[in-house]
């Protein structure tokens, strides 16, 4: 493999078939001219030394690693600004102390390639601006022991209990999730500074889990619930709206992913309960102004058309009622027909959508709800 030292963006994966991982050139450990760094399957040499000086982003994906070999890599790397990891194992403390670098992301833990009885992922980064940990994390318990600098975050995760992860008896299911509890209140309470928030599905059942469950109030000015159409907990996202009185601007994302067919007893149990929703009259939101909520490109609609169990529905209701200074609610969709049902049953969904709204009470008399097509193209 020829590699010149000159370059300063690199992507670099394994061309096998198998995707084994493959040694990294020598000559790339001391090409000090590189600025990105994308890596796939490839492996470390046990004792190597780097010298990436002037490297802003950095991207490890696929690879197995080790405490050392990050260690390492954040040594020779003084002016690193980004760095990400995706389809990750090994990890089990990383300290950042660098303060060039500001944006951290992980995104899908590789749980079969890793062998510990508990795995864990202890964080350490005072200077880190943006979080974001994504996709299936499976029992990978990963904990921000210190992200005081962050000004954003992104909690776009799932986690699985040990029953599903590694085939324990499901009789330890409630022992699980009682420290998956206290983890998600850890992360919010951690990130309770945070001015932009993003939350994902799995963070709306947790509070589903239990009867009383309290969260850290957060600061943030702007909320994402970025959730399934399927499987909209309206329950869950009014939890963590409680817990977020200073939102000026509220987005709703709608996707069409899968419910994960991993599911324990005690979840089982509890997605199949109704809750009790009476603190919904306790409290409003003096701060939001705005509101959009977005359909995904690929989303069909069609068979949310009916509105007895739309929690969407409900939950705007209850924005509109109790959201005193709100400004616009801004339903946006696109316009192309669905390629899963060969209609527009996005545009019906939204316009349908709005009707209903119009007609609901409203406690800010100067708001006004949009309805838009078109917004995304396939």
């Amino acid at each position: 493999m020829a590699f010149y030292c000159y370059q300063k963006n690199v992507v670099l994966l394994s061309n096998s078939y198998n995707y084994e991982s493959i040694d990294l050139p020598d000559t790339i450990y001391k090409c000090s001219t590189l600025i990105t760094l994308d890596l796939t399957c490839c492996k470390f040499d046990d004792e190597f030394s780097i010298d990436w000086k002037f490297l802003k982003t950095l991207k490890l994906n696929d690879i197995k690693l080790h405490d050392y070999i990050i260690v390492n890599i954040l040594s020779g790397c003084p002016a690193l600004e980004i760095l990400e990891f995706s389809e990750f194992c090994g990890l089990r403390h990383l300290e950042i102390n660098s303060s060039n670098l500001k944006r951290l992301k992980f995104e899908v833990y590789l749980s079969y390639y890793d062998d510990s009885d508990d795995p864990s992922l202890n964080i350490i980064a005072l200077d880190i601006q943006h979080l974001e940990i994504s996709e299936d994390m499976y029992d990978l318990k990963c904990r921000l022991v210190n992200v005081s600098s962050a000004v954003s975050a992104k909690l776009n995760f799932r986690m699985s209990c040990t029953s599903i992860a590694q085939g324990a008896s499901s009789a330890t299911c409630p022992d699980e999730h009682q420290v998956i509890r206290k983890l998600i209140q850890d992360y919010l309470q951690k990130l309770s500074n945070v001015t932009e928030l993003t939350i994902g599905t799995w963070y709306a059942e947790v509070p589903m889990q239990f009867e009383e469950m309290s969260l850290s109030e957060l600061k943030c000015k702007c909320l994402t619930l970025d959730l399934r159409i399927t499987k909209f907990y309206f329950y869950g996202a009014a939890i963590l709206l409680k817990a977020s009185p200073h939102v000026e601007t509220l987005n709703i994302t709608m996707t069409t992913t899968l419910m994960d067919p991993r599911r324990c007893a005690f979840e089982l149990e509890y997605l199949a309960k109704e809750h009790d929703i009476h603190f919904l009259s306790s409290f409003g939101f003096s701060n939001l102004k705005n509101v959009k909520v977005f359909s995904s490109l690929k989303m069909c609609l069609k068979g949310n058309l009916e509105w007895e169990n739309d929690d969407l529905l409900k939950l705007s209701e209850f924005i509109l009622k109790n959201a005193t200074v709100l400004e616009k609610f801004i339903i946006i969709s696109k316009r192309k027909t669905c390629k899963i049902c060969s209609m527009k049953c996005a545009s019906r969904y939204s316009l349908r959508l709005a009707e209903k709204l119009v007609g609901f009470s409203r406690s800010s008399t100067s708001s006004v709800i949009i309805c838009q097509e078109g917004a995304f193209s396939d």
